[in-house]
């Protein structure tokens, strides 16, 4: 794995080429972050098989992020190839519709990066081409005291629109109360079995639900501003997380071992276009 750290925190991010056997169809294989330990308190992300050291690679850990559109998922055919940004090329082997990666686990070719590591950052940039379209994808990872940022940056050079869904997917252990998150942005939670707002308007699991079976539940926000989340830690009190891009739609999931949030980005590049943006961890 490729390491920043410093005297507070450690950061270890999955090398696309060495740690390929826990890379798959789903998350983006460039700037995987795997863990995030403080030097004193230890591991500071969980995952679905949390602390199993070696999780399906659909479940992964740590915090992960997913380009979710695949180019040419409404046109290919089975055992044709689809393009999914970040990971490569991914046969297209379930007749299952819509197209999605946990039906589709066959990498049949994955993108190759370019890596560069400074003492407080470490790059990868790639390439796709796919038919008719073209595009350079970047992602930086940073360490700056106890602040940890992902940043990604993506240009469409192809002749046609690039539709691009993505969102991040970090993953959080649980609290003893199991109380989860704060959101600075007005939100509802639709009637569901698990989760329910504690007096302190916290996003709280109930614990007489069945976590083995895990629960997803999409919240309702009241807008698409960039927003601020305080994310309870058994270890460290609260992680405070940013978003720095309008968030289109905001699922949350947990089962017995972990809690997300799943902040989505929806948008679509003109050609000769570029969008950036980021999500930044505040230890």
């Amino acid at each position: 794995m490729l390491t920043l750290q410093n005297q507070e925190l450690r950061v270890q991010i999955l090398d696309p080429i060495s740690d390929r056997q826990r890379l798959g169809s789903r998350y983006c294989t460039g700037g995987y972050i795997w863990q995030i330990s403080d030097r004193i308190l230890g591991d500071l992300f969980s995952g679905p098989m949390f602390p199993d050291p070696f999780p399906t690679q659909f479940d992964g850990q740590g915090a992960p992020e997913v380009f979710e559109t695949a180019l040419g998922q409404n046109t290919a055919s089975i055992n044709e190839n689809v393009l999914v940004i970040g990971v490569g090329e991914v046969v297209r082997s379930s007749p299952v519709h819509p197209f999605h990666v946990r039906d589709n686990p066959i990498v049949k070719e994955f993108c190759t990066w370019e890596i560069g590591q400074m003492e407080n950052s470490i790059s990868m940039h790639t390439t796709h081409k796919y038919k008719k379209h073209s595009l350079q994808l970047s992602r930086i990872i940073s360490l700056t005291g106890r602040t940890v940022t992902s940043k990604s940056i993506i240009t469409n050079r192809g002749e046609e629109a690039l539709p691009l869904r993505w969102f991040a997917h970090p993953f959080f252990p649980l609290c003893d109360d199991l109380v989860c998150s704060r959101f600075s942005r007005h939100f509802e939670i639709p009637d569901n079995p698990g989760f329910f707002l504690n007096k302190d308007q916290y996003l709280t699991m109930r614990k007489e639900y069945p976590w083995e079976k895990g629960l997803y539940c999409p919240i309702k926000m009241d807008s698409a501003e960039p927003i601020t989340i305080r994310q309870r830690h058994p270890l460290l009190s609260e992680i405070e997380v940013q978003l720095f891009f309008p968030v289109s739609f905001m699922p949350v999931w947990a089962n017995a071992n972990t809690f997300s949030f799943e902040p989505y980005l929806d948008t679509t590049l003109v050609p000769n276009s570029k969008k950036q943006w980021s999500i930044e961890f505040r230890f």
